[in-house]
């Protein structure tokens, strides 16, 4: 695992948004599976911008909501851990890179709060 990390980092670090690191170890230590929402980092919080609801299985979640944990960790902290190993030309790319990491194969979904004024 150490070996893979430390590729993904390189990778990292030279800013290529085409230049991506990828194993059967890094898929395991990630996660394979994404769940059934699509996120966007919006005002330095993971926003939920799209729900499958057929795979969804019924749960409460809709655009707008913002992810507040994922497997128990807040999700900034999440995302901070992450940052080190994520590719990308440009901050967008970067955090949406993160998005999809961070989010992948869960095992206790996440928890999220509904804003109580949209804008």
């Amino acid at each position: 695992m150490e070996y893979h990390l430390a590729a993904s980092e390189l990778t990292a670090s030279i800013n290529d948004t085409h230049a991506v690191t990828s194993s059967a170890v890094l898929s395991s230590y990630w996660g394979p599976n994404e769940p059934p929402i699509r996120t966007r980092f919006i005002e330095q919080q993971t926003v939920v911008t799209a729900v499958f609801e057929r795979l969804a299985g019924g749960a409460d979640v809709r655009p707008g909501d913002v992810v507040t944990h994922i497997d128990g960790v807040e999700a900034g902290e999440r995302r901070a851990a992450a940052r080190r190993y994520v590719w990308g030309s440009n901050e967008g790319a970067v955090e949406r890179n993160i998005n999809s990491l961070v989010t992948s194969d869960t095992s206790t979904w996440a928890c999220w709060n509904r804003p109580t004024s949209r804008r």
